[in-house]
C-alpha cells in the first residue's frame, strides 16, 4: 500500500475534483471553461491548493485584439503608449520586425508581444467592460491575468495528471512525428526533466507562430507550452516558455524570472475571466 501511495503521489500530482456547481455563462467562443479542482504541487506533491473554476482564453492575445484595445484606449502620447507596449528592450533585429509585426495583416493572428505588465492589466480592464456588455447586468465580470497556480491548472487541462507540458504529453512530438510546440533546440540536460526529453529535436523556429498553431490540450487551449512565455498575476515571473527557450522551460510547473518594467519580444499573455452573480462564482 505504501508503494502504491508513493507511485500515485509521484506520478499524479494533479487530482481533479468535481466542479463546485458553478453556473456557466455564454461567453464568446474564444474562451474555454476550466473546472474547479485540487492542485497538488511540488516534487513530493505536498502543497495542496484548491482551484476555483474560471474561463481562460483559448489562445494568447493576438496583435489584432491588442490593436482593437489600443484603438479604444487611445494613448495620448508616445510615452503613454510605451507604458503599454514597448520595443526599447528588443534586439536590433526584433526592432526591425516590430515595425510590421504589430500592424501588418499577415500577423493579425500572431501573439502580441512586448506588452508590459501594465499594458496587460490595462487590456484586462478594457476586456472586462467589453465582456460585461456581452453577459448583461445580471452578472459581474472580473478579467485579469491568471495566477501561476491557475495557469498551471489550465495547462494541465485539469485532467488529474501532470504530463510535463501544456499539450498534455510527455514528449514534444506525437506518435505521427508532428511537433507539439514552438520552442528552441536544446543541447543540455535538466534535473527537472529526464535527459531523453531534453534531446528530442525541436522545430527550430526562430520566431512566434500563429496563436492556434500546433495541437491544443484536452480543454482546447493552444500554446500553453512554447510560442511566447506568458505573463501571470505575479509580476516577476512568466510561464510556458517561448520560441527562444529550450524544452525544459515548457514544463508546466517551470517558471522564468522577468523584470516587470521591461518588455520582451518573446513575452505575451492571455486573460482569465471570472463571472459572479449574487455573490457566487460562476
Amino acid at each position: 500500500m505504501t508503494l502504491f501511495i508513493y507511485l500515485f503521489t509521484f506520478l499524479s500530482p494533479w487530482i481533479s475534483n468535481p466542479d463546485k456547481g458553478t453556473l456557466k455563462v455564454n461567453l464568446p467562443s474564444d474562451y474555454v471553461y476550466v473546472p474547479s479542482g485540487t492542485y497538488l504541487r511540488g516534487y513530493k506533491a505536498t502543497d495542496r491548493i484548491d482551484i476555483s473554476g474560471f474561463y481562460i482564453s483559448k489562445v494568447e492575445v493576438t496583435c489584432l485584439a491588442f490593436r482593437e484595445f489600443l484603438a479604444n484606449y487611445k494613448p495620448k502620447s508616445t510615452s503613454d503608449l510605451n507604458l503599454l507596449i514597448d520595443s526599447s528592450h528588443f534586439t536590433n533585429e526584433e526592432k526591425i520586425l516590430a515595425r510590421v509585426y504589430y500592424t501588418h495583416p499577415a500577423y493579425e493572428s500572431y501573439p502580441v508581444t512586448g506588452v508590459t505588465y501594465t499594458g496587460a492589466q490595462k487590456y484586462c480592464e478594457w476586456l472586462k467592460e467589453k465582456l460585461q456588455n456581452h453577459v448583461g447586468k445580471d452578472f459581474n465580470v472580473e478579467v485579469r491575468l491568471p495566477s501561476s497556480y491557475e495557469w498551471e491548472w489550465a495547462a494541465s487541462a485539469a485532467n488529474g495528471l501532470d504530463k510535463y507540458f501544456g499539450f498534455n504529453g510527455y514528449y514534444s512530438r506525437n506518435a505521427e512525428g508532428k511537433l507539439l510546440a514552438n520552442y528552441s533546440s536544446c543541447e543540455t540536460s535538466s534535473d527537472d526533466i529526464p535527459d531523453l526529453l531534453m534531446k528530442i529535436p525541436s522545430n527550430d523556429h526562430n520566431f512566434t507562430s500563429r496563436t492556434n498553431s500546433f495541437l491544443p490540450n484536452d480543454l482546447g487551449i493552444y500554446n500553453m507550452s512554447g510560442n511566447v512565455e506568458e505573463l501571470v498575476q505575479e509580476p516577476e515571473i512568466t510561464k510556458g516558455g517561448s520560441y527562444k527557450d529550450p524544452l525544459k522551460y515548457l514544463y508546466s510547473v517551470t517558471q522564468k524570472s522577468i523584470n516587470p518594467n521591461d518588455s520582451q519580444m518573446s513575452v505575451g499573455f492571455r486573460p482569465i475571466v471570472i463571472i459572479t452573480a449574487n455573490g457566487t462564482s460562476r
